[in-house]
Formats: C-alpha cells, sequence, structure tokens
C-alpha cells in the first residue's frame, strides 16, 4: 500500500501477521481518509461494536456476503471517500 493513494480498504476478520483491527488502525493512521470495511463469519454484537469504534469502520459485514451488499457497500464507501476528499480541497 505505501505509495499509493488509498480510498476504500476492505480487510478479512481473521488475518496472519496481526489481528484486522491492528491492520486497520495502521490503515487509519497511514491513510485517514480511507474507507475501511470488514469482512467476518464471527459476528458476536460486542466484536462488531468494539472493532466499529475503535477502527473507524464504514462497514462491517458478515461471512457469507450477499453479492448485492459487498457491491452497495463498495459504491458507497467510494462515495463517501471521493466527498470526503472534495470537501479537503
Amino acid at each position: 500500500m505505501a505509495g499509493r493513494a488509498i480510498g476504500v480498504v476492505v480487510c478479512d476478520g481473521l488475518m496472519q501477521e496481526m489481528t484486522s483491527a491492528e491492520f486497520l488502525l495502521h490503515v487509519r493512521d497511514a491513510y485517514p481518509d480511507s474507507v475501511r470495511i470488514m469482512l467476518s463469519g464471527y459476528t458476536d454484537p460486542q466484536v462488531v461494536d468494539e472493532a466499529m469504534r475503535n477502527c473507524d469502520l464504514f462497514k462491517f459485514l458478515t461471512k457469507p456476503w450477499d453479492d448485492q451488499d459487498m457491491v452497495d457497500a463498495l459504491r458507497e464507501a467510494f462515495r463517501l471517500h471521493e466527498a470526503t476528499l472534495a470537501r479537503r480541497r
């Protein structure tokens, strides 16, 4: 990701090198205007709420996801990112 403009990031709830929350916190710090989406099959309400608050998630999608829900979330995320950039200009 280094050296690139990042608008939207989608990550899985399970990662090997670090937790998804740690990854998304790094993304938030490096790319504060990025829109972050997490996918997970683990849907404990407390875990979801914590991820939403701590990582500034835009969306949390459960696995398996509905394709139309994913498309809609990505469109909305890119619109939000573009609006954020336009406000900064």
